[in-house]
């Protein structure tokens, strides 16, 4: 029988894989330097869609408005989705490979536009059409992040409950519970379950069959299926495994996405737990179900995020039935335009209960976990389970004591002490650590305008840092302070220091600063920078922010001692660097933060650094640089 079963597993796989083929086979297009295509919008995100021409799927970003199912006859040409530069940041091209879309329409000109008259489009058009509330309705029905509703987005996010909202599939057994209940108050025959279900999957077609709630609704189809019929030789894991296939029948690509691995692996915990557990009363139930799942799924969130949310159990046992009860009413008056003044009053509740909760949350950032840990993390649970009696106390003290381990050791993974230049372009983030102490300071925390705001947020969170002794500000220039809202909203922050600040030298561990410039008022904003000097053990580091040559002739007469490393000012720029001044201070290794482009990088300045000798590396708009610091007076530079 076994042999049976793995025979018509292997049948199944390779239909899945000749699927594959013939799905990526179809997905060529030309490369022509421009083009008229026709499209059609299948989903609408914030400031991007995805279009369909044929067979094939595309990424469309644009400032254009359109509509779900518009017809759009347009030039443009297609270039290739790039994966992200920075490995710690928001991967586009791999989240777009889990929605089987690797090219991108480039639209240079609209030659015409047909709105859809289909019923998804018409209802879509009618619902949305609310403009006071189209935030909320976006976000609730159909999971669409927008401008509005991004505040409240982020809070579930920071919360670790982002699987409470539609873009799960969360919402739809309570959506099937009412239309079902309902059905059966109107119909009174034994397949009420089938209308309801049409019901159901019509709401699924205008979330355009979206990943989550399809998933979502297929297990509830055959697992009701099951009951109604009393197929009593067919288990929840044979539902659970037929899920699977028929998700991945008809999304072929859906493995590439993090979402399917959490969506499955946490329903198959829930359904191989669920006869353990149901002789336990509700609150009992509830409060373990949320423990296995925090112990099953945190490594995996740990992988994929970087970070930890300890709260998120509380969290969700807490808004959970405000939530179930925001989407009961919500299903209820939504065709009923003038109670939609009740969204507001849903939304304002929700955003403000989120904010008081943000107070108590407690997040652990991590960093980047190596795949096998996680495997032998999952090792160990599985021994647990499998030694659920005797074993079980001690086999459980063993997973929690091997996970501290984990986050201790890929903490302490990268160098005691170190500086990086992180890759932002035109701007400028350095950050020092002195891993023994647990010591981190950021010099500036800017990136080029127009680059993500998470761009430094991602790079602390993959290099699993959680307190931020002080922030130093150069200067009030935006490419050199615009991502710290996102480091006072996501680390513990000690202090801010700029050119205001009383004082001028301040230690953490073996990190010590010390002020040699400091101005306020200068016309020119660069005049104000601060210049430090930082000293990592013996080895002593200039960061110089924008400082002017003006400004460096006036440090001539400080007696300085020889640099070992220098931040490069103004990004390379001719209107710093001056050969007097380098000369003076002689550093040996020097780091310049610039784009691909090097709009600001001077010929001249890269000519001073070598004439004094100094060891240059930038950033490229394409790499991070980093220098480790050893006791051996030995450093060494890496990119990555």
């Amino acid at each position: 029988m076994t042999g049976k079963k793995t025979y018509w597993l292997l049948i199944i796989i390779f239909l899945f894989l000749i699927h594959l083929i013939i799905l990526r086979s179809s997905s060529s297009v030309t490369l022509n330097k421009n083009q008229e295509i026709n499209f059609k919008i299948i989903y609408q995100g914030a400031g991007y869609y995805f279009i369909k021409n044929g067979t094939q799927t595309f990424y469309l970003s644009t400032q254009e408005t359109f509509h779900l199912d518009d017809n759009v006859w347009a030039y443009g040409n297609f270039t290739k989705i790039k994966a992200a530069i920075n490995i710690y940041e928001f991967n586009q091209a791999k989240w777009l490979q889990g929605q089987g879309i690797t090219w991108q329409f480039n639209l240079t000109k609209i030659t015409s536009q047909k709105a859809s008259q289909g019923l998804r489009a018409i209802i879509q058009h009618y619902l949305l059409a609310d403009e006071n509330n189209i935030d909320f309705i976006q976000l609730i029905f159909f999971g669409v992040k927008t401008k509005g509703a991004s505040e409240l987005y982020e809070k579930f996010v920071q919360l670790g409950i982002i699987h409470l909202l539609v873009i799960s599939g969360f919402h739809i057994n309570l959506f099937f519970w009412i239309i079902n209940t309902i059905c059966c108050k109107i119909f009174c025959f034994k397949y009420t379950f089938l209308l309801s279900f049409l019901i159901v999957f019509f709401y699924i077609y205008l979330l355009n069959f979206n990943l989550a709630s399809l998933r979502a609704g297929i297990f509830m189809f055959l697992f009701t299926l099951k009951n109604k019929l009393a197929w009593d030789k067919i288990s929840k894991t044979m539902i659970w495994t037929m899920t699977l296939l028929l998700v991945l029948a008809l999304k072929p690509y859906a493995f590439l996405n993090s979402g399917f691995t959490f969506g499955f692996v946490i329903s198959y915990v829930l359904i191989v737990i669920q006869l353990r557990l149901q002789h336990l009363v509700l609150f009992k139930k509830i409060l373990i179900y949320n423990l296995i799942i925090f112990l099953v799924s945190w490594i995996l969130t740990a992988y994929y995020n970087y970070a930890i949310n300890f709260t998120s159990i509380l969290v969700t046992i807490i808004l959970t039935p405000f939530i179930e009860l925001t989407y009961l009413f919500s299903f209820m008056i939504i065709f009923i335009k003038p109670l939609h003044i009740i969204y507001q009053w849903l939304f304002f509740v929700l955003n403000n209960f989120s904010e008081v909760l943000l107070k108590i949350n407690v997040v652990w950032h991590t960093g980047a976990f190596n795949f096998w840990l996680v495997w032998s993390y999952y090792g160990l649970l599985i021994i647990a389970y499998l030694n659920w009696g005797y074993f079980q106390k001690l086999i459980m003290l063993g997973v929690l004591f091997f996970s501290i381990i984990l986050i201790f050791l890929n903490w302490m993974a990268s160098p005691r002490y170190s500086l990086t230049m992180l890759n932002v372009g035109n701007g400028q983030t350095i950050v020092i650590t002195d891993k023994l102490n647990f010591k981190t300071v950021l010099f500036d925390v800017g990136v080029e305008i127009g680059k993500s705001k998470n761009l430094v947020r991602d790079y602390l969170k993959w290099q699993g840092i959680n307190f931020i002794n002080a922030v130093f500000i150069s200067h009030y220039h935006l490419d050199h302070y615009n991502n710290l809202s996102q480091v006072k909203t996501n680390f513990y922050l000690g202090e801010i220091i700029d050119n205001q600040t009383l004082g001028d030298y301040w230690k953490f561990g073996a990190l010590g600063f010390l002020i040699l410039h400091k101005t306020v008022g200068a016309e020119n904003e660069n005049s104000n920078s601060l210049v430090v000097l930082a000293t990592i053990n013996h080895y002593h580091l200039l960061l110089t922010g924008d400082i002017t040559k003006e400004e460096e002739l006036k440090m001539l007469d400080l007696s300085l001692p020889q640099i070992d490393f220098l931040q490069v000012a103004h990004h390379g720029s001719k209107t710093s660097s001056h050969i007097s001044f380098l000369k003076k201070i002689k550093p040996k290794i020097c780091f310049i933060s610039d784009g691909p482009h090097k709009k600001i990088l001077a010929p001249e300045t890269l000519k001073n650094l070598h004439s004094v000798g100094c060891q240059n590396y930038e950033t490229n708009g394409q790499q991070n640089v980093q220098v480790e610091f050893f006791d051996n007076f030995k450093t060494k530079v890496i990119n990555f």
